[in-house]
């Protein structure tokens, strides 16, 4: 069991940085749940994410969510110089 989790992790983890180009993005939920998270931009400053995981333990659990997101680059400052965004 733990030897399969860890190979769907690592594929997770791989087509995150495969998907990670244009306007979707996907990735891996890690801790509580795990699970595959994904990222779709609809413009320059919004976009829908959503997931779907599982907690594992004595009893299993199914975790879905989706926000939609509204994204301001650089709304923050920090010392002067790093630009924070916020959503």
């Amino acid at each position: 069991m733990k030897s399969t989790l860890l190979v769907l992790i690592m594929c997770f983890l791989s087509a995150s940085v495969m998907a990670s180009e244009g306007d979707m993005g996907v990735g891996a939920m890690v801790g509580s749940p795990i699970g595959v998270s994904s990222k779709y931009w609809l413009g320059e400053s919004s976009a829908v994410d959503g997931g779907i995981g599982f907690s594992l333990g004595s009893k299993t659990n199914m975790s879905v969510h989706s926000d939609f997101l509204l994204h301001s680059m650089g709304a923050l400052v920090l010392n002067d110089t790093q630009l924070l965004d916020l959503y």
